[in-house]
């Protein structure tokens, strides 16, 4: 019997980089995205590899969207072994700087794409006492740094679904993984919603010094599967600091303030560098 898994968001990043590693495995994949063009990237290279490949345009905010991708893999593949969601996008702002239409937009696609792809795809594998689901959180949903308000609620709300659902379907065969990764070399910044401009510069300049791929998240991610582990944390810093909060809520919280005035001062830096350089080229020209 073919392994199939199904995922969500997979025209870029992480959730093409899972795409290509179960179908190396020999699995066939169901892709869904918003972005035709990305979405069909993947399964261009699905197909080089000579995978069996499933693509459906899916917006995960619609809960006729996202049944209609469940019932079609279904259709199309004979069953789903592995869910994995992976929709959704990155939101920077101070509180008071983010107004509530963002929240909600934010919510509807991080939370609540996942809540209406569960809804959808639960009943399947209680039929088959049998399934996995993976949810794509991050590691802000546990660290809550400063500036990250509406990403950070929605990412620790998605690992607190995660965890009822690990008890919910656990009598049902079904097995549940969140992955919580800090920082990769992906394009979140690209989808990057913020109502200040700068910070998109620093998502990007994290992004690039992270050292980490999407590749080497996603073999975490398959490794956790395999092992029925609940929650992945791919990088030491993150895991480091995973364990300080739960030891000592007060030692972490001094460890992430240190953090932050140092990346801060080390952007005002780089903020006031540009400057210069803008105030140099201005006056040779």
């Amino acid at each position: 019997m073919t392994h199939v898994v199904a995922i969500t968001g997979a025209g870029s990043g992480l959730g093409r980089a899972l795409a290509l590693r179960y179908a190396a495995r020999g699995s066939a994949v169901a892709i869904a995205g918003r972005n035709i063009d990305k979405l069909l990237e993947t399964r261009a290279q699905l197909e080089a590899m000579k995978a069996t490949v499933f693509s459906w345009r899916c917006d995960v905010t619609d809960e006729d969207s996202v049944r209609s991708f469940v019932d079609a893999t279904v259709h199309q593949l004979g069953r789903i072994d592995v869910f994995v969601n992976n929709a959704g996008y990155a939101h920077a702002g101070h509180i008071v700087d983010t107004p509530v239409a963002d929240w909600q937009a934010l919510f509807d696609t991080n939370l609540f794409g996942v809540v209406r792809a569960c809804r959808a795809v639960i009943p399947q594998m209680r039929q088959q006492r049998a399934g996995h689901l993976v949810n794509i959180a991050s590691f802000a949903g546990i660290a809550n740094a400063p500036t990250m308000a509406a990403y950070n609620a929605s990412k620790a709300a998605l690992i607190s679904l995660s965890e009822t659902l690990r008890m919910e379907l656990h009598d049902d065969g079904i097995g549940v993984t969140v992955a919580c990764p800090s920082f990769f070399d992906t394009d979140l910044h690209l989808s990057l919603q913020t109502p200040n401009p700068e910070m998109r510069g620093v998502v990007e300049r994290l992004i690039k010094r992270s050292g980490f791929t999407a590749e080497q998240i996603a073999d975490d991610i398959l490794r956790a599967v395999d092992k029925k582990k609940f929650l992945v944390l791919s990088q030491p810093q993150s895991k480091r600091l995973y364990w300080l909060k739960r030891l000592s809520t007060g030692l972490y919280v001094r460890a992430m303030l240190n953090y932050i005035r140092q990346r801060n001062a080390k952007a005002a830096a780089y903020q006031q560098q540009k400057n210069q350089a803008a105030t140099t080229l201005g006056k040779s020209s």
